[in-house]
């Protein structure tokens, strides 16, 4: 499957043995590193094992002295998931879907993509700042579809942990709408929130003037909350509009 989504001319496949000048080995290590770090909690050997090659053949791309074969590339591919076009090139999508990075065309919109994890679990600390990433182009007839009219609050961040399997996996994307006038009504849903100094992603369901904060995972206790505590000891910060599914 995977060999078939890029010619041979296209992939610009090389050889371990006789690499070609024009490939960029520090772009394709810089790849590489993001997948150590998305998928191997930073172990070079951790996504050695998952794609189930040597791990000095690894480290020669992580060091940027070696160019890889299509043999690599295909294993790297199938292993993580990701696009083996962006893998190879650095072009198109990260990972299969609508997604498109770092590219846009007259009928796409950028979405500003933050270096912040929502926790799908127990919480996770806020960060001091947020450090933004490359922004994310989607489909303006897309976001209509979903019921998107304004996409001035839109942004992405990334989940983090099990408690919203199976809807929102484990460093999944997530498109957020911070509208004031969503976070005002809302709805029923899954939102973004943050309690003290925690970042979550939870299901909200309002019942009889309580607010209850529920995790699709069913190991994770559903509790409840007074409405009133909304603004204060419960901050809403955006509707989840889509989750990105790692493949």
């Amino acid at each position: 499957m995977y060999a078939k989504v890029l010619t041979k001319e296209r992939l610009r496949l090389v050889d371990d043995e006789n690499p070609q000048d024009s490939y960029d080995k520090s772009a394709f290590r810089a790849r590489v590193m993001a997948l150590v770090d998305r998928f191997a909690n930073r172990k070079i050997s951790k996504l050695a094992e998952l794609c189930k090659i040597p791990v000095s053949t690894l480290r020669k791309y992580t060091e940027a002295k070696s160019v890889p074969g299509a043999d690599i590339l295909v294993l790297i591919a199938k292993g993580t998931g990701v696009n083996l076009e962006w893998l190879a090139t650095g072009e198109g999508p990260m990972f299969p879907g609508e997604i498109v990075a770092f590219k846009k065309n007259d009928d796409e919109i950028l979405i500003p993509f933050f270096d912040i994890h929502a926790a799908a679990g127990n919480g996770l600390n806020a960060p001091d700042h947020e450090s933004s990433l490359p922004p994310i182009a989607f489909k303006r007839a897309w976001l209509q579809g979903m019921g998107v009219t304004n996409t001035t609050y839109l942004q992405f961040l990334y989940a983090y942990g099990p408690s919203m399997e199976p809807k929102i996996r484990d460093q999944d994307f997530l498109l957020i709408d911070r509208d004031p006038d969503a976070v005002k009504a809302l709805r029923d849903g899954v939102w973004v929130i943050r309690e003290g100094n925690e970042i979550k992603v939870k299901r909200l369901q309002k019942v009889l003037g309580n607010l209850r904060v529920i995790s699709d995972n069913p190991e994770w206790p559903v509790y409840t909350v007074p409405l009133d505590v909304v603004g204060t000891a419960i901050e809403i910060i955006g509707r989840v509009i889509w989750s990105g599914q790692r493949h």
